[in-house]
């Protein structure tokens, strides 16, 4: 039983046989105890100062030849001592290298940005069952309004969650939106009749878009409906989705 309970505290087969045979006997010389065991005297040297290494016995070497000594087997508190040293040791390092790190500058707004993708069959439930999450976003960071350019095809393919929209979305949330004046959108302008939905035309000539991109709170939404097959991408990033606004607002300012 008891060499179970010493194999549980880390000692091997050998060390276990030569503490045994030394704490049997008090103090012993090391070719007696290679006798007992039948281990030979040389790996008993070796075994013997790995146990006086861990605080488990003692190597007598005022006489000749040497003694290993052990007084009684509560030189087991030893191990977990050395144990509990470690342990304070190694917090005490921690606690120095948490304090060292803690200088280091920390971008307050860092994130590993989130990218969805959302096929032809996902893209109408994906809209509707994402635009609440969107819009809490920007109420969230207090910028709520969708930014960006819509391709005019979103209107033709998706007109009744642009209707919808706005009966989605809190009444907070507006739409600053670039895009060109095609026949159905305007139509669908005049539908929604909502003065949170901001538009302002582009000459086709010039800026025609093929596909929609927009950012609202910390999300950029970009829709492929121009032409098979749709898509949808979505990407969760605070940063990014800052910068692309702000190009929106400046261009928004100059136009």
């Amino acid at each position: 039983m008891y060499t179970e309970y010493l194999k549980q505290l880390g000692l091997d087969d050998k060390e276990i046989a030569v503490f045994l045979a030394v704490l049997e006997r008090g103090k012993v010389l090391p070719a007696t105890v290679a006798t007992i065991t039948n281990i030979n005297r040389s790996t008993v040297y070796s075994v013997a100062k790995e146990l006086a290494r861990k605080g488990l016995l003692q190597i007598d070497t005022t006489t000749e030849p040497s003694y290993l000594v052990i007084e009684s087997e509560s030189v087991l508190e030893n191990l977990y001592k050395q144990d509990m040293r470690k342990i304070e040791e190694r917090k005490q390092v921690v606690a120095s290298a948490m304090d060292a790190l803690s200088s280091i500058p920390k971008s307050k707004h860092y994130s590993v940005p989130k990218v969805k993708f959302y096929n032809e069959h996902e893209m109408r439930n994906a809209l509707y069952d994402r635009l609440p999450i969107w819009a809490e976003s920007s109420i969230q960071i207090n910028e709520p309004s969708w930014w960006g350019f819509q391709d005019v095809s979103l209107v033709d393919t998706f007109p009744e969650w642009i209707v919808n929209h706005y009966d989605i979305i809190p009444k907070a949330v507006s739409t600053h939106m670039f895009t060109n004046a095609k026949p159905a959108e305007k139509d669908i302008h005049e539908k929604v009749a909502d003065d949170r939905r901001v538009v302002k035309y582009l000459n086709d000539e010039k800026h025609e878009f093929t596909a929609t991109q927009a950012v609202l709170g910390d999300y950029i939404v970009y829709v492929m409906t121009n032409e098979k097959p749709y898509y949808m991408i979505e990407i969760h990033d605070r940063v990014m989705a800052h910068n692309l606004r702000e190009v929106f607002k400046m261009l928004w300012e100059k136009m």
